[in-house]
């Protein structure tokens, strides 16, 4: 077979494995920034659950706007006994208090504002009851001191409701002056606001629909961008009933959680009084602090209280998600993977830039789709044209960094959103390879234009040994073993300037039958098979057929398909009519 055309490098992908020492220290994962972690030494001292009655008053902290934690009365109803699990217990209360009764109550946001009497700690505010949002329940402080001084894996799952007995639901009722038929059947953990920054609404929903699958509970809300910096920030310390956050992503794209620190002792942060993602130890999750931006009352579109925040710096590694609650260490740096990306726009002659920090692997692909389309988005700005994209992916695997490019081009409406789909498959590819690999960057680059920078495929032109000559007919005849040449002309929208792709190929002595010939725009599919070495899966990334690849297909009888990927100069367009290949025996 051969293939002849005028072709340029710059849509051609290259592959580069590192090996040099010193560019495996440049991309390993960062270290703990400072000093070593200072430990707790002083833990709170818990309010004993045992000498908790009825009708005893508290005291619980969290800011409902701006930074300083606010006060707020609580007043204990009860406690329910293996609620959570077995020897896991909660704490009903009801909040009060002018700041609480001015929102109505408690809501998203508040997880984690820790409740004291005589300054020591009863619990952490973690469920809600349905209704009246004042009513609600604390985890135990012991528990929560327990994942600061001694996190470990507990065997329950985690607990996102809790039915109550009709004896609670009197009780409630009884505080509340109302029917029992009033008061909800069951406590639920109270949702996580999910932050959201650079995805559209129905990105977000699509990951609070992902995370429900799993039990995680999230609302997520329009946030602002936040820093992109990758450096730890040394802001106002986090305190109990400080705005805790919880990050898959900051930056250009944000993804997350708002809640409240209840313990903070040493270097360590203990926050949410439930978990995050329920992901145990070794999550090495972004812990960032934050400001309430205000806290909605509940009531008309949202029936209860929602602290709007906005995110703020890096402060230290989430590295305990647990039933009861997650940790932070403040100073340690994660090791986050770093999406950047320069998009200029051939019209205008402005570039795009965006960069956006990734702290969990699980979501890099998730994220960095979310990434490369509003990055096009905005440099375009536009519902469709023409881009040549180029994503360079950094790593490590096995102690070895490893580097490569892939480049496509795309056009019509498929130029905004086909490239972070083709990103997004790639970065899944990577996480399925044996290794196994973590990816530390990802560098987005290319042009964009409005203008239909495209080429049309026009019908080709085909002559066999047994049909000699050229012809656009609808049939070719053919023997085994014949040589079939194949003409493509294809011609750039805007100049009209036509050149032609050429191919030859022999008909398989195999074939039983006869079959058809057809070419067509090359579309990429960056998906590589699960458990591939990792080198076997960049290479099979890389032969992809591309946008402005010319794809020819020909399929016989009795033969495998034959087919060739011939690289132009532009994206193409068009879907000439098949070319019969009649089989003469």
């Amino acid at each position: 077979m051969r293939a002849h055309v005028r072709t340029t490098p710059r849509l051609r992908a290259t592959v580069t494995l590192l090996t040099v020492a010193m560019a495996a220290l440049l991309l390993a994962a960062p270290t703990a920034a400072g000093a070593a972690v200072q430990k707790c030494t002083t833990p709170p001292t818990v309010y004993p659950i045992g000498q908790l009655t009825d009708g005893m008053q508290a005291t619980g902290w969290t800011v409902l706007k701006g930074t300083q934690p606010e006060s707020f009365g609580v007043k204990i109803l009860g406690v329910l006994p293996d609620a959570i699990a077995p020897g896991d217990d909660l704490i009903l209360v009801k909040a009060h208090g002018a700041n609480i009764d001015a929102i109505g109550g408690m809501g998203p946001g508040f997880s984690g504002s820790p409740v004291y009497i005589n300054n020591e700690l009863v619990g952490s505010v973690s469920y809600g009851l349905g209704g009246d949002a004042h009513y609600g329940a604390l985890t135990p402080g012991q528990e929560l001191v327990d994942i600061l001084m001694n996190p470990k894996a507990r065997t329950a799952a985690a607990a996102t409701r809790v039915r109550l007995s009709r004896a609670d639901r009197r009780l409630v009722a009884g505080d509340a002056r109302t029917s029992v038929a009033s008061v909800g059947t069951s406590l639920t953990q109270i949702p996580t606001p999910l932050a959201v920054a650079g995805a559209t609404d129905k990105r977000a929903a699509l990951l609070q629909k992902k995370l429900a699958k799993q039990g995680i509970s999230v609302e997520p809300y329009r946030a602002s961008s936040s820093t992109s910096s990758s450096q730890l920030t040394s802001g106002s310390a986090i305190v109990p009933g400080g705005v805790f956050t919880a990050a898959l992503s900051y930056g250009s794209v944000a993804y997350a959680g708002i809640g409240t620190a209840t313990i903070v002792c040493g270097d360590y942060v203990v926050a949410f009084g439930h978990p995050f993602l329920f992901a145990g130890a070794g999550l090495d999750g972004a812990m960032l602090d934050g400001s309430v931006v205000a806290t909605v009352p509940g009531g008309g579109f949202e029936p209860n209280p929602f602290k709007i925040a906005n995110i703020g710096g890096l402060r230290g590694t989430i590295d305990q998600d647990r039933l009861n609650g997650i940790r932070g260490v403040v100073g340690k740096r994660p090791p986050l993977t770093t999406l950047t990306s320069s998009i200029k726009n051939l019209d205008t002659g402005q570039t795009t830039t965006a960069t956006t920090q990734v702290a969990l692997p699980r979501y890099l692909a998730y994220i960095a789709e979310d990434h490369v389309y509003g990055s096009i988005l905005a440099a375009l700005d536009a519902r469709k044209g023409t881009d040549w994209i180029t994503w360079t992916v950094n790593g490590v695997s096995q102690g070895e960094p490893f580097q490569f490019s892939i480049s496509n081009a795309y056009t019509g409406y498929n130029a905004l959103w086909r490239p972070s789909y083709d990103v997004y498959a790639t970065l899944r590819s990577i996480r399925n390879a044996q290794g196994p690999a973590r990816i530390t960057s990802v560098q987005i680059d290319g042009t964009v234009t409005e203008k239909p920078e495209y080429a049309l495929i026009h019908k080709p032109r085909t002559q066999s040994t047994t049909q000699p000559g050229y012809t656009t007919g609808t049939t070719l005849n053919v023997h085994r073993g014949d040589t079939v040449d194949v003409r493509v002309p294809v011609q750039q929208v805007n100049s009209g300037d036509t050149y032609t792709a050429v191919w030859s190929f022999t008909v398989p002595t195999s074939v039983r039958g006869s079959g058809r010939l057809e070419v067509f725009p090359g579309r990429g599919y960056f998906y590589a098979r699960r458990n591939l070495p990792l080198d076997q899966t960049i290479a099979q990334l890389q032969k992809a057929p591309r946008g402005n690849d010319l794809a020819i297909y020909i399929r016989m009888r009795g033969s495998h398909t034959i087919r060739a990927d011939i690289p132009t100069d532009w994206p193409l367009k068009g879907y000439p009519d098949d070319i019969a290949l009649h089989l003469i025996k």
